[in-house]
C-alpha cells in the first residue's frame, strides 16, 4: 500500500514539473497525446483588445534570457481550446482560453531551433510591445494517444469476438454444406474424363488484380488437383 502511495506521488510531482500557470491565467504544458518536440501555451480570452492586435510569444532555454522569436499571432483568430477535443476535451472553460503549439523558434542570426524533449523552456506571452508573462515548461513523449481510446476498444471488442466465435466454432460439430458450385464442378471433371477430353478452365478476361480473376486462380488450384487425381489433361 505505501509503494504504491509513493509511485502515485512520484507520478504526480513528475507531471507537475512539464508546465506552470502564470497569475494572470498564462499556462504552458507538454502538448497532450504528440511524439514529443511541442510545448502548448494557453491563454485567457481578452474581449477588449485594439483592432489588430498581436500576441507575441517569445522562448529562452534560461529564466533570464535571452529570449527568441516563436511566433506571432493575431489575436482575433487565435484558435481556442474548443477547436481541438481531441487535445484538450470539452468544456465550457474552452471557449474562452486561446492555445498555441510552440515547436520551434529562431535566435538572432541563427536557423531556427527545434522544441528538445526534456529540456526546461522559458517562454513569455503578451501582446506585441509589453512584456508579457514569463511560464516554463518541457516537451515529453507520450507513450500512449488517449484521443484515440475509443479506437482501441473497438478493435479490442472486434478481436475478442473473433476469437470467442472460433472458439466456439471448435467446439461445437458444424454442419457446413458444400457449395452447388463445386459440386457442379466435380461432375463436370469426372464427365470429362469418362469422355476422355481435356478440361479447359477459363479465369476470365480481366488482369491478376481483378477480384474475379483472383477467385478463378483460387479454383483453379482445386481444379488441377482433381484433374491430376483423374489423369486428365487440363486447358487453362
Amino acid at each position: 500500500m505505501h509503494t504504491l502511495i509513493l509511485v502515485a506521488l512520484l507520478l504526480l510531482s513528475h507531471t507537475n514539473s512539464f508546465g506552470q500557470t502564470a497569475a494572470s491565467g498564462v499556462q504552458a504544458m507538454d502538448t497532450p497525446n504528440d511524439k514529443g518536440g511541442s510545448i502548448t501555451l494557453t491563454w485567457p480570452k481578452k474581449s477588449n483588445l485594439p483592432e489588430g492586435a498581436r500576441y507575441e510569444i517569445t522562448v529562452a532555454e534560461s529564466k533570464n534570457g535571452p529570449f527568441h522569436h516563436a511566433a506571432l499571432l493575431d489575436a482575433s483568430i487565435t484558435p481556442l481550446l474548443s477547436s481541438d477535443p481531441a487535445s484538450f476535451r470539452s468544456g465550457p472553460e474552452n471557449n474562452r482560453r486561446h492555445f498555441h503549439h510552440v515547436v520551434s523558434y529562431t535566435p538572432t542570426g541563427s536557423p531556427s531551433s527545434s522544441i528538445k524533449d526534456d529540456q526546461i523552456y522559458y517562454l513569455r506571452l503578451g501582446l506585441v510591445g509589453e512584456q508579457g508573462d514569463l511560464v516554463q515548461a518541457r516537451s515529453y513523449r507520450n507513450y500512449f494517444d488517449w484521443s484515440k481510446l475509443n479506437n482501441f476498444i473497438l478493435g479490442s471488442l472486434f478481436s475478442a469476438a473473433i476469437l470467442f466465435y472460433i472458439g466456439l466454432a471448435r467446439r461445437v460439430d458444424l454442419n457446413v454444406r458444400r457449395l452447388a458450385g463445386l459440386e457442379a464442378l466435380d461432375e463436370a471433371l469426372g464427365r470429362a474424363t469418362e469422355m476422355g477430353k481435356p478440361v479447359l478452365f477459363v479465369h476470365g478476361l480481366h488482369d491478376m488484380g481483378s477480384p474475379s480473376t483472383i477467385a478463378a486462380v483460387n479454383i483453379l488450384g482445386q481444379v488441377a488437383r482433381r484433374t491430376a487425381e483423374f489423369d486428365t489433361q487440363l486447358k487453362v
